[in-house]
């Protein structure tokens, strides 16, 4: 979906692995390339995040386009052939801690999940009525409208109600946004 994180994976990506650093946004824009590497949906530069020898992470341009579009990585040996995938409006997912449980924290900052789900950090279980953060992508655009690859510098509400089950029950959703 245009503006959500997704991750690539492949081999020879990039010849080192890294994240971003505070020195390469500038003015308000994220990154279109680390060390060379770059990634295009669609035609269009995605900001990068992430990139190692076997995954990348980047943010989908915004893009009104739906269907299939072409994406390709760009790094010190060429570019790569074309892979062709699905743009939809909506591709709703959680982030994930480990590999089945969704990124999500207390309101103390507490992380959720069994206990040793992260190494060296305390993880403990949601209690029924305590407040918590959800973590994911891919849920819309927002009011107002937030570019992709722009710094969010103020709240945006998603455009579109959602609605969140936990197990059969339904949470009280007090925010849902950038």
């Amino acid at each position: 979906a245009a503006g959500s994180w997704i991750t690539l994976f492949g081999n020879g990506l990039a010849s080192n692995s890294r994240t971003w650093t505070a020195s390469e946004v500038v003015n308000g824009k994220l990154p279109e390339s680390l060390d060379g590497v770059k990634v295009t949906i669609n035609n269009q530069p995605a900001s990068v995040y992430y990139i190692s020898p076997k995954q990348i992470n980047v943010q989908a341009p915004s893009d009104t386009a739906t269907g299939q579009v072409q994406v390709s990585v760009t790094n010190e040996n060429g570019t790569s052939t074309p892979v062709t995938v699905d743009l939809n409006p909506f591709m709703p997912a959680f982030f994930q801690l480990g590999q089945e449980y969704v990124a999500a924290v207390r309101a103390d900052g507490a992380y959720i999940g069994p206990a040793g789900l992260i190494d060296g950090v305390t993880t403990v279980p949601a209690q029924p009525g305590d407040q918590i953060s959800l973590f994911g992508t891919g849920f819309g655009p927002t009011t107002p409208d937030v570019a992709a690859g722009a710094v969010v510098n103020a709240a945006a509400p998603l455009s579109n109600k959602i609605a969140i089950q936990i197990d059969t029950a339904q949470a009280n959703v007090s925010f849902a946004g950038l």
